[in-house]
């Protein structure tokens, strides 16, 4: 069973252990998953070869992930993969898929790009999305709280107008 929504893609900063990290996630996801049809989490992970001091990478390092992330989305899509975040932190790139049942971690290991390791895990109720990509209420308000900013401002609305709440 294929994505049935549009994605709705967006980011947030947390800190793990001490350490930056920058999470992206499919918010729309949230409400329709876990699906039934696909059981298993998939997850790519790639070193981050050009990181700064805190573990996060150069503009350099990020157009190189960009352009590893659009190679395992469109793979991944070939097995009904669906693609649900990641995370780029401590010199390392996560990059979260949810699969059918079918999948193995041969045929993953075959999509996945140089240097990247893979590990399949059962996950039929999407825990590592629910509990680990998706953002606490404070950085959800934020994301959404941007989100309402950048459709004011697109609509000429003048952000810098004192209002009445």
């Amino acid at each position: 069973m294929p994505r049935t929504w549009n994605e709705s893609f967006d980011f947030y900063l947390a800190t793990i252990e001490g350490h930056p990290l920058s999470i992206l996630l499919d918010l729309s996801a949230a409400e329709h998953g876990p699906l039934e049809g696909h059981p298993k989490r998939a997850l790519f992970r790639v070193p981050i070869d050009d990181s700064g001091d805190d573990g996060l990478p150069t503009a350099e390092a990020a157009e190189g992930l960009a352009s590893v992330e659009d190679t395992l989305v469109a793979s991944l899509a070939e097995s009904d993969g669906i693609y649900v975040g990641r995370t780029l932190g401590t010199s390392l790139a996560l990059f979260f898929f949810y699969v059918p049942a079918a999948v193995t971690l041969e045929a993953l290991e075959a999509k996945a790009v140089a240097g990247a390791t893979v590990r399949l895990a059962d996950d039929a109720e999407w825990l590592d999305y629910f509990e680990f990509l998706f953002p606490p209420l404070k950085q959800l308000h934020s994301i959404l709280n941007r989100r309402l900013l950048r459709l004011l401002d697109e609509h000429g609305d003048n952000l810098d107008e004192t209002r009445d709440l």
